[in-house]
């Protein structure tokens, strides 16, 4: 195999032409640890609740692909867990089995359950 053809198709053409050193991403889903080092990543997201825009019945999904720490500030949270029951959101997704958190003013942020974000 051809080592143009094993790296990710999101390089552009100039960096494969290059040769650059591509960074290296985290292998866990939780985005603490590479499972071959015990130091925590650096990566880390920190928003305040008033960044979330909730849809019309306060909902709003956190969509981590790239599995960074969220810090999530001045989010007072009134209740927390796993989502059990089947749910849909106004915007159409499927948030059935995501962990959740609803807050104080009303607002409940639903997110994967493998990410971890942390309330301050």
């Amino acid at each position: 195999m051809d080592k143009n053809e094993e790296l990710p198709k999101l390089v552009s053409e100039d960096a494969l032409d290059r040769d650059l050193e591509l960074p290296a991403f985290p292998l866990s889903s939780n985005g603490k640890e590479s499972p071959d080092s015990a130091e925590p990543i650096a990566d880390a997201i920190t928003l305040s609740l008033q960044d979330l825009l909730p849809d019309s019945e306060g909902d709003v999904v956190l969509e981590n692909s790239l599995g960074s720490l969220i810090i999530l500030e001045g989010a007072e949270v009134a209740e927390q867990g796993i989502l059990q029951d089947a749910h849909v959101t106004d915007s159409g997704q499927d948030v059935s089995g995501m962990a959740y958190a609803r807050f104080m003013d009303g607002t409940t942020l639903y997110y994967d359950p493998e990410n971890t974000v942390e309330f301050a």
